[in-house]
């Protein structure tokens, strides 16, 4: 599962990451599991850091493969949408905002 956090901009590097913990002598990140000496030096980040960006601006974000599930099971009963109709090429050659995640 993720999570996003509206209103709120992707950090340009570490330092400025509001999840940082500062400690007396070691500054650690929670969601690298990694301290500030394992950065990248060009970046300023974390190579397994997790955080990623939505751009925007952008629309309503939907699950396109639920929207195409049904108009492709209806078509293989007989009473669906073409999978060549505008409709079904729109919505598979829609760009994705955010990409898919399976279940854990």
């Amino acid at each position: 599962m993720s999570l996003i956090i509206k209103g709120v901009d992707m950090p340009k590097n570490c330092a400025e990451c509001p999840i940082l913990q500062i400690g007396s002598l070691e500054h650690y990140c929670p969601l690298a599991k990694e301290s500030m000496w394992s950065i990248d030096a060009e970046s300023g980040k974390h190579s397994n850091c997790p955080l990623s960006e939505i751009p925007t601006p952008h629309g309503r974000l939907i699950d396109a493969d639920e929207l195409y599930e049904p108009m492709e099971r209806d078509l293989y009963a007989g009473i669906g949408c073409d999978p060549t109709s505008i409709a079904a090429i729109t919505i598979s050659e829609a760009p994705t905002i955010i990409e898919a995640e399976v279940s854990e």
